[in-house]
């Protein structure tokens, strides 16, 4: 699986090694770092990893046949897509197998990524469909509403310093959950230098950079919701071939807040209903941004903000 971004790097790097005889026989850290450059320099992130340079080459070498299919090829058959598809139409039984074995027998990539296991992947649709079906509704407690800011974020005050990112990133790792298994290696946190029209934050693969949108530095936002994207964006680093898919959103959902993070909620007014979902905090935070996204696209026609 490659990156859209990838497509035309990894086809001039195989077209120079037309010849598998020419393939050094050691595909060195150096020499798969030094061809990165050369077919990707004006590649935006992610940037292929060197091992995988090396596995192509090592691969073409040896006389294998290599298919690559593209995340956007992936997106054809998720299958929580396939799982709304059904929902929405209505679909009988026979109409809903006919369907998934269309996708499945039209998808060559779908085949690769379950390795011919057609029951996985009815399994994995059967899942999403379920989940879809018994998603909780969470309850909208009335003065979470209230203290949504309807105009853009003001910038802290000149005595006040403000967000700061590396108590972010340390406050979102303390909570042990949110990486179990160690927390991914991070390197700079930046805001942005000036308002981003397009994201509220990125991780940047090449160098593990997070950059997030320096309006959210802002005594209007919550410190929660700037938690949770400093989670979001230290999830990218943590599974960096996943995208946003339901591997990811499901560790998304398990965002906890920061005790600070909470008091600073309760102060705000904001605090879970007892009825409450187990993602409250999740939803809340998505809850905000979707307000200024609607804002951003007010007053600035064609935005379209996101994580």
């Amino acid at each position: 699986m490659v990156f859209d971004n990838q497509v035309e790097g990894f086809a001039a790097l195989l077209e120079s090694y037309a010849d598998p005889s020419t393939i050094p026989t050691d595909v060195t850290e150096d020499l798969a770092r030094g061809l990165i450059r050369k077919h990707f320099g004006d590649t935006p992130d992610p940037l292929p990893r060197w091992a995988d340079v090396k596995g192509l080459l090592d691969a073409k070498r040896k006389g294998c046949e290599v298919h690559s299919y593209t995340f956007e090829e992936k997106n054809a058959f998720d299958p929580m897509t396939i799982a709304k598809a059904v929902a929405s139409g209505n679909m009988t039984m026979q109409q809903e197998e006919a369907h998934v074995q269309g996708i499945w027998s039209s998808k060559p990539a779908c085949r690769s990524v379950y390795r011919d296991d057609y029951q996985a992947f009815l399994e994995d649709v059967s899942r999403e469909k379920i989940m879809l079906v018994n998603a909780p509704k969470p309850e909208l407690a009335p003065e979470v509403e209230k203290v949504v800011p309807k105009e853009a974020p003001r910038p802290w005050p000149s005595d006040q310093a403000g967000y700061s990112l590396v108590a972010l990133r340390d406050s979102v790792s303390s909570v042990a959950k949110h990486f179990p298994h160690g927390t991914p290696l991070i390197g700079d946190l930046h805001w942005s230098s000036r308002a981003l029209s397009r994201t509220w934050g990125f991780c940047r693969h090449s160098d593990k950079s997070i950059t997030l949108n320096c309006v959210l530095n802002s005594p209007d936002v919550p410190l929660f919701v700037v938690e949770f994207l400093m989670f979001h964006e230290m999830l990218h680093a943590d599974m960096p071939s996943a995208g946003h898919n339901k591997d990811f959103r499901l560790r998304e959902r398990g965002y906890s807040p920061s005790a600070e993070a909470l008091e600073d909620a309760v102060s705000r007014g904001i605090r879970p209903g007892a009825k409450a979902s187990p993602d409250f905090w999740r939803v809340r935070a998505d809850m905000f941004f979707d307000t200024f996204t609607r804002y951003y696209a007010h007053k600035r026609p064609g935005t379209v903000m996101g994580l």
